[in-house]
């Protein structure tokens, strides 16, 4: 399938001074099947609310902090809020991509939310092999944390990749299933969202080939 792209750049204003800079860019299916049409209906759905948020919500926040920053006669640096995609694997009738939510809304760093989306002729494909057989997934991630040994993670890891691993942080590759861990959960920030190719268990690959 082809996919497209829909975009949302627009900035939040009070008294002519920008209080959130914002760019929505999301997926678009191009074609008018159905599940095209589900996929595309989804995404639109997604981008408006979104952008409600930053327009509202976010820009209300950058406002008061605005207020009280010049009260106090400090600077006050705009919001930034980014909803940006990257497809991992288009074959078929499987899309599998992620969606990265950031936001800075003022101090040393902004903060990045992930999450995996796996869509399976235009509906969401749920892996309940991720729950099932999470204790396999976890023991695979523990040993590739060991394998890399120039990175630094949050001690005790192994309570840490237990305790933050989601069955619905995940999607596929066209090597297999990548789980993620937002960030700050098993690794200092400046690491970002720590990715890991995990070998798809028979439950999982039966769900992906089963016409």
């Amino acid at each position: 399938m082809e996919i497209l792209e829909t975009k949302r750049e627009f900035n939040v204003k009070s008294e002519d001074i920008v209080l959130v800079n914002a760019k929505i860019r999301l997926p678009k299916i191009n074609g008018r099947s159905k599940a095209a049409r589900r996929v595309n209906a989804y995404y639109e759905a997604v981008a408006k609310h979104w952008e409600r948020y930053a327009g509202k919500a976010l820009a209300k926040h950058a406002k008061k902090q605005r207020a009280f920053l010049t009260k106090h006669g400090f600077p006050f640096r705009a919001f930034d809020f980014a909803v940006d995609f990257t497809v991992t694997l288009n074959d078929d009738d499987i899309l599998s991509l992620y969606t990265d939510r950031y936001e800075y809304c003022g101090g040393a760093n902004g903060v990045t939310v992930r999450e995996g989306h796996t869509w399976k002729d235009g509906f969401p494909l749920r892996l309940k092999a991720m729950e099932s057989q999470k204790r396999i997934i976890k023991r695979q991630i523990i040993e590739l944390i060991k394998q890399r040994q120039t990175e630094n993670f949050f001690e005790p890891v192994k309570r840490l990749v237990g305790k933050h691993y989601s069955p619905e942080q995940w999607y596929l590759t066209p090597s297999g299933v990548t789980v993620f861990y937002q960030e700050v959960t098993v690794a200092p920030h400046i690491a970002g969202i720590m990715e890991f190719e995990v070998n798809i268990p028979p439950a999982v690959s039966a769900v992906l080939h089963n016409p």
